[in-house]
């Protein structure tokens, strides 16, 4: 009788072990799954961390064409301003000129 006792004892820890191991593997199956969609999940962030870098090079490459644009529109501008004050000067000396001329035709009446 005392053996058949410990037969149905092992059977019982025979059945527990089973039952253990099932769910010790059905757990490796979700930490598994569990690791590949956090891998997954990862990848996807590096991409999104590289297009936002590569995003934020370009911005900052057309950031400098426009920073030049902007830097030759004001060089252009400079120069545009230094010649029509030129030409102001140039107009008034003209007026004067013509002034003096008038004033010396003047003086010549026939």
């Amino acid at each position: 009788m005392q053996i058949t006792h410990i037969i149905h004892d092992m059977q019982n820890y025979s059945t527990e072990s089973v039952h253990a191991a099932t769910s010790a593997m059905e757990y490796s199956k979700r930490t598994e799954q569990s690791f590949q969609t956090i891998t997954h999940k990862i990848n996807e962030m590096t991409k999104q961390v590289t297009d936002i870098a590569s995003a934020s090079e370009q911005q900052s490459i057309q950031t400098k064409d426009v920073l030049n644009s902007i830097e030759g529109i004001a060089a252009f501008s400079q120069e545009a301003s230094a010649g029509s004050e030129q030409t102001a000067a140039n107009s008034q000396a003209l007026y004067s000129l013509a002034n003096n001329l008038t004033q010396s035709a003047a003086s010549f009446k026939f």
